[in-house]
């Protein structure tokens, strides 16, 4: 799921910046801020960089078991979907002559999920199924976090604001147990 879900959220956002700022390239790319060895991921500057940072387990939502029918009118049980949040990190690296333009596109990004809070595959078949909805909100970062969450990437500090995206349900439907079917009362 989140392999389809962070592609898309790129596609769309670049679509938005084309309109708003009569582009033709992208400039939203999906990449890591630097690689293990602890060189720059990505080579081109004038990019925004679209990073997740942490998924976490969605926790006010639980269920036990679930159940799928089966084409004999039979019940299976499965084990619940998982729920995770995924924590997304929107960098704008640009060169320090360019960083009018880096905050441009900050507020493009601002601007971007002003209008867009909420994703169905309804408004956007793009998504194939992959969630149910996606809802965003900005995670507020305050100094020592923001030190802390740069830290942890191993890179210097890059103008950027960090989203939540709610929740995406990851399902392996693997059957634990067969339940018979359900007869009516006579």
């Amino acid at each position: 799921m989140i392999h389809q879900v962070l592609p898309f959220l790129a596609k769309e956002i670049n679509t938005f910046f084309k309109l708003k700022y009569d582009l033709n390239e992208d400039k939203v790319v999906l990449s890591n801020i630097v690689n293990p060895d602890g060189s720059l991921a990505i080579e081109e500057q004038n990019k925004v960089l679209l990073t997740m940072i942490n998924v976490e387990e969605e926790t006010t939502v639980r269920q036990g078991k679930a159940y799928i029918r089966s084409k004999n009118g039979s019940f299976s049980a499965v084990a619940p979907p998982v729920k995770v949040n995924l924590m997304l990190l929107f960098s704008a690296y640009f060169e320090n002559k360019n960083y009018v333009e880096a905050m441009k596109f900050l507020s493009g990004i601002i601007a971007f999920f002003q209008s867009h809070k909420n994703f169905t595959p309804q408004e956007y078949p793009a998504l194939n199924g992959a969630v149910d909805r996606m809802l965003f909100e900005i995670v507020n970062l305050d100094i020592n976090k923001l030190n802390n969450m740069w830290g942890v990437t191993g890179s210097k500090y890059i103008p950027s604001i960090a989203y939540r995206l709610k929740t995406i349900q990851i399902m392996e439907v693997g059957v634990s147990e067969e339940i018979g079917q359900v007869k009516g009362f006579g």
